[in-house]
């Protein structure tokens, strides 16, 4: 019996990439970071694909050396942000006007936060009306380098509602940082006729109470602008 030969595809043993993960990209690319839960939602936030499905596709990118994952925050799921590679696979390096250097691990752990709430807030609208488009902190940077004001946190992205209006989104990791930040989300609240704070949903109520005594402190200026969006 003759032996049958095999051809070999010239492509064995390389990860190819599909528009989906093209995507996907991109949106990491804009935002920073994600969390691994998150990324379901991401990819279809109709009919979220399952864990496993989303390991696979992160495993598949880490195989290809385009992004990094590892566990940050307990029962968040890895983090994944692009490697340099990744980076140069979105966008050349000589269009890349804000590149993003080694951040400390929490300032990546902020910027997923910050992924996710813009999830939350595209997939449930403000007050009713649907966002049009969302304008990142990397895009904002961009935009306004003169604007820049290294004394305080530049936003977490803008929001173009449907209806005209631009919003303005803060993410706060605690308690002290929304306590902190009140004078500046006081100054949005005079720019942006919405101010939406991003914060995990654990510290909903203790952010309430602080609010609620701001206000009967006199010290809150912010007034009905904002609105609390939780994690």
């Amino acid at each position: 019996m003759s032996e049958i030969r095999r051809r070999t595809r010239a492509d064995k043993g390389s990860i190819r990439l599909n528009r989906r993960d093209l995507f996907a990209l991109e949106w990491i690319y804009d935002m920073a970071a994600i969390f691994e839960s998150d990324i379901p939602h991401l990819l279809d936030p109709k009919k979220p694909i399952t864990r496993n499905a989303v390991r696979a596709i992160v495993r598949r990118w880490e195989s290809a050396g385009i992004v990094h994952a590892g566990h940050a925050l307990t029962y968040q799921g890895r983090l994944v942000h692009l490697t340099q590679a990744g980076t140069r696979l979105v966008i050349r390096a000589d269009l890349d006007t804000a590149p993003v250097a080694d951040s400390p691990v929490m300032e990546v752990i902020h910027q997923a936060l910050v992924a996710r709430a813009r999830l939350r807030i595209e997939a449930r609208g403000v007050t009713g009306t649907p966002v049009q488009t969302w304008v990142s902190a990397r895009r904002w940077r961009v935009e306004n380098m003169r604007k820049v004001e290294y004394d305080m946190p530049d936003p977490d992205g803008l929001v173009c509602l449907e209806d005209g209006r631009v919003g303005v989104v803060q993410l706060c990791h605690t308690v002290v940082e929304v306590q902190r930040l009140q004078p500046f989300l006081a100054g949005l609240s005079v720019q942006y006729p919405v101010v939406l704070l991003a914060i995990p949903q654990d510290l909903l109520a203790r952010v309430e109470d602080v609010l609620v005594h701001e206000r009967a402190g006199h010290r809150d200026r912010v007034g009905d602008a904002l609105q609390i969006v939780a994690l």
